[in-house]
């Protein structure tokens, strides 16, 4: 992979925008595989320019349908992997800075079910937006009244989003388009959740109520289908909320479902960082009930 790596490097001017996309994003995929891989955002930064390259070919008059969906494809993968590292890590790659409406098929037509974002491929332009938002929360001490306000925008934004009507049936056996579907609304609690903790001063539900609709929403998808592999950053965002024995030992099973499919070093950090997040959470708690019983006495 290393070598890999070094080789893009060297000759990169001299590939063709799609072709040294499409190998970056493997490499990033790679990357992912180590069990101590941190993040694949510098990967990420990497492939900015050729993104812009790629979107500018596709602009371009007489790019047939096929060319069309390669680009598509190699676009909406780069930007699954963009908006979710950004939502879970305090590296940044950077705002995005083109137009990608020529991606944008008619919601009244029938959509292909994403490898990566399932049916939720039109909601990851608002999970960007947030994700955004967030980065620069992350680096203030307190959320300006403009932060609130655009924060009020987008959960309005993301709460009023829904999938497109029609889509291909999965080739998949085990899978069904309605599993798609739940895991992508799922996504979208999750985002709202995420937003809600950054931005605690909107109205919203509290993280607990919004984490259990999320968990809800994967416990309805059986262990069987292959959308278990693309529930990820719902199930680690909602199940860092989940505070009984018998929903945790859902989420950990659901966990081990996933790791049955990937294998991936990713999955095990996911799993590190739940359990620690249990341990700290379980600890404050302790901590607080002698307090609390002086108060109730």
């Amino acid at each position: 992979m290393r070598q890999s790596i070094s080789d893009l490097v060297g000759q990169v001017q001299n590939m063709r925008a799609d072709a040294a996309l499409a190998t970056n994003l493997a490499l990033a995929f790679a990357d992912t595989w180590d069990q101590h891989t941190r993040t694949c955002i510098p990967h990420l930064r990497g492939a900015k320019t050729l993104v812009c390259q790629v979107i500018a070919a596709g602009m371009h008059e007489g790019v047939t349908d096929k060319e069309l969906d390669r680009i598509r494809f190699l676009y909406n993968t780069w930007s699954y992997m963009d908006v979710i590292a950004r939502l879970t890590s305090l590296d940044e790659c950077g705002p995005q800075n083109w137009d990608s409406s020529i991606f944008e098929i008619p919601s009244n037509l029938v959509h292909k079910i994403d490898p990566l974002m399932g049916c939720a491929t039109t909601l990851y332009p608002l999970m960007s937006r947030v994700a955004e938002l967030i980065q620069h929360v992350r680096k203030s001490s307190s959320n300006t009244v403009s932060v609130v306000a655009q924060a009020v925008e987008l959960k309005a934004l993301v709460e009023r989003w829904e999938p497109p009507q029609w889509f291909e049936p999965p080739a998949d056996p085990n899978s069904e388009v309605q599993h798609s579907i739940q895991v992508a609304h799922a996504y979208r609690w999750a985002t709202l959740m995420f937003l809600h903790q950054a931005v605690p001063e909107i109205p919203s539900e509290p993280a607990d109520k919004l984490a259990k609709r999320v968990l809800i929403l994967l416990a309805t998808v059986p262990y069987t289908s292959r959308t278990t592999i693309i529930q990820l950053f719902p199930l680690l965002a909602a199940g860092s909320e989940a505070d009984t024995d018998d929903d945790r030992k859902w989420v950990l099973d659901r966990w081990t479902t996933i790791q049955s499919h990937l294998m991936l070093g990713g999955v095990d950090r996911c799993l590190e960082v739940l359990r620690e997040v249990w341990e700290r959470r379980d600890a404050i708690n302790t901590r607080r009930e002698p307090e609390m019983a002086i108060s109730r006495s």
